[in-house]
């Protein structure tokens, strides 16, 4: 789906692919052309009716969040799709009656507000100047509304299908996988429900666009969101010290680029390259993105300590440190890797990607999911 884009806003970590906001703003742009025939008032309708359908779907997971708050869980961030947003939650204080509660809260915000604008336009006269307004908007929260019912996560029918399969399981991880099972089947009917619409007249293309961009994304964030459940799970009393993390490579500060070169063609399937100075005191993290911008000219000239990471930027965390805590230490710092020192005080670093992968392969003996 494109570059990523991740903000702070309060305490909570946004994060979204740009391209989720082009298809948004296109969709909008395109569905306002057809009510509207001069192109200022396009323009005007659509950046009216494309801000108050973001205020609305702010208000849809404010609801949810309040509701979270109010029971105690932390919403640690929220993963932006184009009809809402995925919460990343700290499962250790969540409950199944939690999950409802904020599903039906979702479910209640984004219904009423729909019945409100869909009545106001019904009322309006096809030549008021805000029937347009109103055609786009009201539209817009009925299908939100409607696919916010349907059972997979990260959707308000999807937190209470989720509530369900916990309660009957006593188990989080069952849940999540139990509405990622329907959720695959929905992403497939909306994707094939968008394509159908794709070729019809008038406005539906658009309205089929979003339908084949929502069920992709579905597909993505059901999946992170079985992830992140199970990593909760497995992870909180696992320590660092009982993964097999692999050694770095080490590289001296004062060396050339060409000189590190085959430490990080060899740093492609492993580890960091860890950065010492001349009397071999770690200093720092080198890997190929730190190549981005340099010119291949200057390799020959320019010194591994012009490029890399200091160490000080990355998080450092302890080898008991659970390995639920440092994903959430590294998800907070927003830093690729955490360094940490095992019992031989040597500097190591691991990623999510990988602390993810390792508790698969712990959980899961000769199977990787």
């Amino acid at each position: 789906m494109g570059p990523s884009l991740s903000i702070r806003f309060r305490s909570l970590l946004l994060r979204a692919h740009l391209s989720t906001f082009i298809f948004y703003w296109f969709v909008v742009a395109g569905v306002t052309a057809h009510f509207q025939r001069s192109l200022s008032s396009r323009i005007v309708v659509s950046l009216a009716a494309g801000l108050t359908i973001l205020l609305i779907l702010a208000l849809h997971e404010a609801a949810r969040i309040r509701v979270y708050g109010w029971n105690g869980v932390r919403v640690r961030g929220l993963d932006l799709f184009l009809i809402g947003a995925s919460p990343r939650l700290t499962e250790r204080s969540n409950l199944p009656r939690t999950e409802i509660s904020a599903g039906l809260a979702g479910l209640a915000c984004i219904s009423v507000l729909a019945a409100g604008f869909f009545t106001t336009r019904q009322r309006l006269s096809v030549s008021s100047p805000l029937h347009g307004y109103f055609s786009v908007t009201s539209l817009a929260f009925a299908g939100v509304a409607c696919i916010h019912i349907l059972p997979a996560l990260p959707l308000d029918g999807g937190r209470l299908f989720r509530a369900l399969v916990w309660h009957l399981s006593d188990d989080p991880v069952r849940g999540s996988r139990g509405a990622a099972v329907y959720g695959h089947i929905i992403s497939a009917a909306i994707i094939g429900g968008g394509a159908i619409l794709l070729i019809q007249p008038g406005m539906w293309p658009y309205w089929g666009l979003a339908l084949l961009v929502t069920g992709l994304q579905l597909v993505a964030v059901t999946a992170a969101s079985v992830r992140d459940s199970f990593c909760q799970q497995q992870g909180q009393s696992l320590p660092l010290s009982s993964l097999v993390i692999p050694w770095s490579r080490r590289v001296i500060a004062s060396s050339t680029i060409d000189a590190a070169i085959e430490g990080l063609i060899l740093e492609a399937d492993g580890p960091p390259l860890l950065v010492v100075n001349d009397a071999g005191d770690p200093i720092g993290m080198l890997r190929s993105r730190n190549l981005r911008h340099t010119r291949r000219s200057r390799w020959g000239e320019q010194r591994v300590k012009e490029i890399m990471t200091p160490l000080a930027d990355l998080p450092e965390v302890a080898e008991e440190t659970s390995v639920l805590e440092t994903i959430l230490t590294i998800e907070e710092s927003r830093a690729p890797f955490a360094a940490f020192r095992d019992s031989h005080k040597h500097i190591r670093f691991v990623s999510q990607n990988q602390l993810v992968r390792q508790l698969y392969e712990v959980s899961n003996p000769g199977r990787i999911s």
